[in-house]
């Protein structure tokens, strides 16, 4: 809790044990320290200096908290108008609420585009923070931050990374006003323990690890998750907006997203539109060549490509991103609409789903991990997506939704008619001779004919046949392979939803099926 609750504190851990130990909890975990304590404490005690924090960042003066108070009081008053569905009061709430557990701090940012500029905000709470456990410390936090000299919310993201985000750096976000950046210098935060992971491997990390520095960008679009859209024309509306920032960004910068998933698109609470967000993955175009280098996928497991996942050591490519809107589309069907998968019950006579028996035992959670969660660990590598790959080539979602016209499954089905081809097509044993794991032979086997005279016919029954997927229907040659996959590929897809003839339900939305039923990221289990 102390790396959650202060900003940036470093914090070490003494674990009473024979030999007892130090670990530092401030950025990736490294190998404890092992010594001989002259009297190991029964307890484990966790220090931190207060001296080296965060610099930028000190307790938030009482007047400026009561600034925040009266925005506040304002847009739950007259300013109403301003936030129709509540969004900014509940972040300003969660900021004020949760003082005890959360200091309200001021935090100092400098101006993107006059860098001698600062400005100030008020950040309590985090909205977010990344849990997995070689990120605890300098894990990416996102706060809905007060803004004291405009006096409005904003949306600020801080996060450790490399010099190559050092001042100078303008990130693209197509349709986010980029409000400021700040990016520490050396005499800042800076974080150093991957050299001594070098030092204490003898050697064996090739690669001299970078130092990493803090962080923040800081834009006034504030956005609420996707997963509250009210209805299906408001999701693909969404959608398209995120797809077209994604086409901007290509085409105009040529940096290509890295990670587009349903956390990575929100909508905007004041303007009801979608956006992009989550752009710290990116790359330019001259860089897409290097494949991966770590032993798992950085990304958003569950709406990955089923070529990044199938191919462990592939270089991303635009068409990865794009089938990421595939994925995410399929996802919110299941998680949010009915299908031959829900748990329904009738109550007042009226069907709906029955949350009593949402969990991990219904058949969707069984189908989700099967198709968007499964993973193996192959020489060192994570591998999975075996289920999406095959579902994509069969066209087939995996899926029967009760009204398969309606605008959401029709956009399903055809961006999975759009992919089908193109996986069918697909030179499979290219890509696993170029990006696979090297299958080891085991080396030539014995072997024995059956003579010609024993007349033998052999039927082969099992349970585990069924489950296999059969071959895929015959498709026609397509002009185009998944590698020449572009944004135009989709305009008729997204042209469709823009004639005037689509009826669009308004209260077909269900409770989300899979609560308490996803699975955890394959790349931060245990292992």
């Amino acid at each position: 809790m102390i790396t959650l609750q202060l900003n940036r504190t470093p914090a070490i851990a003494l674990i009473p044990s024979h030999p007892s130990r130090l670990m530092d909890w401030n950025s990736n975990p490294v190998p404890p320290v092992q010594f001989d304590h002259p009297s190991p404490p029964k307890k484990k005690r966790v220090h931190w200096d207060d001296d080296l924090n965060d610099p930028t960042a000190k307790p938030a003066k009482a007047s400026d908290i009561d600034r925040l108070c009266a925005l506040y009081a304002y847009l739950d008053g007259e300013g109403r108008e301003d936030d129709k569905d509540g969004y900014q009061r509940r972040y300003i709430k969660d900021i004020i609420d949760n003082q005890r557990l959360y200091p309200i701090l001021e935090v100092v940012c400098s101006d993107a585009d006059e860098w001698s500029t600062r400005h100030s905000y008020l950040t309590g709470k985090p909205a977010s923070v990344t849990r997995c456990p070689t990120r605890i410390g300098r894990a990416t936090k996102c706060y809905f931050a007060y803004d004291v000299d405009r006096d409005r919310l904003v949306f600020m993201k801080e996060y450790c990374s490399t010099p190559r985000l050092s001042a100078g750096f303008q990130p693209y976000w197509p349709g986010v006003m980029l409000e400021d950046l700040n990016a520490s210098s050396p005499k800042d935060q800076k974080h150093m323990n991957e050299e001594h992971l070098r030092q204490i491997s003898g050697g064996a990390i090739q690669e001299v690890p970078k130092a990493r520095f803090l962080h923040r960008i800081v834009t006034d679009r504030i956005g609420r998750p996707l997963e509250t859209y009210k209805d299906q024309r408001e999701l693909i509306i969404c959608l398209w907006n995120a797809f077209e920032a994604h086409r901007e960004a290509w085409g105009k910068a040529g940096i290509l997203h890295g990670d587009v998933s349903v956390s990575s698109i929100m909508i905007d609470v004041r303007t009801g539109k979608g956006f992009l967000n989550d752009w710290d993955m990116c790359k330019y175009r001259d860089e897409l060549e290097k494949g991966a280098t770590q032993h798992a996928r950085s990304g958003t497991w569950d709406t990955m490509s089923a070529a990044l996942l199938k191919f462990s050591r592939k270089p991303n490519q635009l068409s990865d991103d794009l089938e990421s809107f595939v994925h995410i589309a399929t996802l919110m069907g299941l998680r949010f609409h009915v299908h031959d998968m829900s748990e329904m019950t009738t109550i007042n006579g009226k069907v709906t789903i029955d949350h009593k028996k949402l969990g991990e035992e219904t058949r969707l959670a069984a189908h989700y991990k099967a198709v968007y969660s499964q993973s193996n660990l192959v020489q060192g590598m994570w591998e999975g997506g075996r289920q999406k790959f095959y579902r994509l080539r069969l066209e087939d979602p995996g899926v029967e939704f009760e009204y398969p016209e309606d605008p959401l499954q029709l956009l399903i089905t055809k961006f999975y008619k759009l992919f089908g081809p193109l996986y069918n097509n697909l030179d499979v044993k290219r890509y696993q001779t170029s990006y696979g794991h090297v299958h080891k032979k085991a080396g030539p086997t014995n072997r024995i004919r059956n003579p010609a005279d024993i007349g033998i016919a052999t039927e082969i029954w099992s349970d585990s046949v069924s489950a296999i997927p059969g071959p895929p229907p015959q498709s026609q040659t397509g002009t185009f392979g998944l590698e020449e996959l572009e944004h135009s590929h989709f305009n008729h897809i997204w042209g469709f939803f823009g004639r005037e003839d689509i009826e669009w339900p308004t209260d077909d939305k269900t409770i989300d099926q899979l609560q308490g039923a996803v699975g955890i990221d394959p790349r931060c289990r245990k292992r």
